[in-house]
């Protein structure tokens, strides 16, 4: 027998239901809870992204710390922090590349020696190849201007987020990395677990500090603020510089990119602190509340007796 339907058969209401669409009220009501999940979000999201970073960099410094101590190894002392017998006054990470697996950048170095710096280029295949190779090693993550190479009026150069401390400014040079600085771990006898060596600074590449290869362009011909710093260094503007200091003495703290002077203390792109590098090897964030023991930390032989945060 066939039985025949006849009318609507779906159960009533049940098609309004699915027809009716956000009312206006719903509809600001959802993008509200969106927002607020979003506004929860991205501060964890910024946070992990920011911790990911420092340990990349602090992975970079321990790189560089394992390559200054096996530079000992073979040299029976630590590089200079810039060598200023040799034309292009190559940097103390010039010096490094051979225990870094660059051979031929080492190689090149050494055939540039008495050569003196481009201003425009270099060519591919001219001397001081190094001038615009960028290292990773060299940078911290957290600053992508190191990635890639900085044009200077026509002279393309690579940038470092690493700086050499030489102690407590350019004139004491109690530190370990200085103008032709040759330190032997035995001089430091405050411990190596309590002195620096390098510490983060970002590049002012508008005055060209920062850059990697090549003190020449620091306060004069001792690398100061291109490749190595005190810790309480005093005034003296950088090249293209956006104001005078005076009497101003530079210490540990929060900076800006924008600000030339900021070229003239160690900070960094990480919240609340940087990241350093010490005579044994090890890595420590600092937070910038550790300023206090700066000059302390910075000396190798001053007998100060120091904890840090």
């Amino acid at each position: 027998m066939t039985r025949t339907f006849r009318g609507d058969t779906t159960p009533a209401g049940i098609g309004a239901s699915l027809s009716r669409g956000f009312t206006l009220l719903e509809l600001v009501l959802v993008i509200a809870i969106i927002a607020l999940l979003l506004g929860l979000g991205l501060p964890a999201i910024l946070h992990a992204r920011d911790a990911s970073s420092r340990v990349e960099c602090s992975n970079h410094l321990h790189q560089i710390g394992l390559a200054l101590h096996q530079y000992h190894d073979v040299r029976g002392s630590l590089p200079p922090g810039v060598s200023t017998n040799e034309a292009f006054h190559p940097s103390w990470h010039v010096h490094l590349l051979p225990y870094l697996e660059q051979d031929a950048l080492a190689a090149d170095a050494r055939r540039s020696a008495h050569v003196p710096l481009p201003i425009t280029g270099p060519d591919p295949g001219s001397a001081h190849q190094g001038l615009r190779t960028v290292l990773p090693v060299f940078g911290c993550p957290a600053d992508g201007r190191v990635s890639s190479t900085y044009n200077f009026f026509g002279l393309e150069v690579a940038l470092t987020s690493y700086i050499g401390v030489q102690g407590l400014n350019r004139a004491r040079r109690n530190g370990l990395l200085y103008e032709n600085s040759h330190v032997r771990f035995r001089d430091i006898k405050d411990g190596t677990s309590h002195t620096l060596a390098v510490g983060e600074r970002p590049p002012y590449p508008p005055g060209l500090w920062g850059v990697w290869y090549s003190g020449i362009w620091g306060v004069g011909p001792s690398g100061t603020g291109s490749v190595v710093l005190g810790v309480r260094e005093p005034c003296a503007p950088p090249f293209f510089g956006n104001a005078p200091c005076g009497n101003t003495v530079f210490r540990f703290g929060p900076g800006s990119i924008n600000n030339s002077q900021d070229a003239y203390h160690f900070w960094s792109l990480h919240h609340g602190g940087a990241n350093f590098l010490f005579a044994d090897g090890a890595t420590h964030f600092m937070s910038y509340s550790a300023e206090g023991v700066m000059a302390a930390l910075a000396s190798r032989a001053g007998g100060e007796v120091v904890d840090y945060p």
